[in-house]
C-alpha cells in the first residue's frame, strides 16, 4: 500500500512522542484538526528555526609563545597530524594537492558517537601559507574549520573557528538540540586541538634542533 505523504513518517513519530508528555490527568480540549495539518505547521516552524539558525558556530584562540606562524604553519598543514590534534578525527586521507593553487581534496573519518559512529567526510582544503587554513566538508553534514594565524610579540597568535550545521544529518529534528550542548562540545574539542597544535610544533622543534 502507497505511502500518504500527508502522514508523518513512522521514525518522526517515534521520536516526537515523548517530546509531548502530558499527565494523564491534563485536560485536553478535543479538536477537530486532522492530523497531517499539524504535522504540517510543525514542520514549517521547526524549518523556520533552521533557516534562522542555519550553524552553530564556536572559536577559540591561544598564544605559541617562541615559535613563528610559518612554524605552527607547518604542523597545521600535515594531513598525518591531524588526527593526533583533532579529538574526534580517528584518520585522515589526502586524495589531492595542489600547491600551486593552494587547495587539496581531505577525508576525514570523524567519530560522533551515539548512533552516528564514525562518519567520512570529504572536503576542500584551502590555505594561504602562514597565515590560514581552511577545512570545507558539504556531505553528510556542513562543517567548516577555519585556522588563522598572525604574528604576535614573542611567539604566534592562533585563532580557529568551527561552524558546524546538524540539519542536512538530523532533519527537522536538529532544531531540539541544545545549541549550547554542542557549542559546549565543540569549545571543548577546539581546545584540546589547540593544546595539540602547540604541543607538536615545539616537539618539533626540538626534534630538529637535536637532529
Amino acid at each position: 500500500m502507497p505511502h500518504d505523504p500527508r502522514t508523518p513518517p513512522s521514525h518522526i513519530v517515534d521520536h516526537l512522542t515523548p517530546l509531548f508528555d502530558f499527565p494523564t490527568n491534563f485536560p485536553l480540549t478535543t479538536i477537530d484538526i486532522p492530523v497531517h495539518r499539524c504535522y504540517d505547521e510543525l514542520c514549517k516552524v521547526l524549518t523556520k528555526q533552521r533557516q534562522e539558525f542555519p550553524m552553530i558556530k564556536v572559536g577559540r584562540r591561544c598564544h605559541i609563545e617562541g615559535v613563528t606562524p610559518e612554524q605552527v604553519f607547518t604542523t597545521l598543514a600535515n594531513p598525518e597530524l591531524i588526527s593526533k590534534i583533532l579529538p574526534r578525527v580517528q584518520k585522515t586521507e589526502l586524495l589531492n594537492r595542489d600547491d600551486i593553487a593552494r587547495h587539496a581534496r581531505l577525508v576525514t573519518y570523524m567519530s560522533m558517537g551515539g548512533l552516528f559512529g564514525t562518519i567520512r567526510c570529504e572536503g576542500d582544503l584551502t590555505w594561504q601559507d602562514n597565515r590560514e587554513i581552511v577545512f570545507t566538508v558539504r556531505t553528510p553534514l556542513p562543517v567548516e574549520t577555519r585556522w588563522v594565524l598572525s604574528q604576535a610579540v614573542n611567539g604566534t597568535d592562533l585563532q580557529v573557528v568551527m561552524g558546524i550545521d546538524l540539519a542536512p544529518m538530523l532533519g527537522m529534528m536538529a532544531s531540539f538540540v541544545p545549541e549550547k550542548t554542542v557549542a559546549d562540545m565543540l569549545g571543548s574539542d577546539l581546545e584540546t586541538a589547540l593544546r595539540g597544535v602547540a604541543r607538536h610544533t615545539r616537539q618539533s622543534l626540538s626534534a630538529r634542533a637535536a637532529a
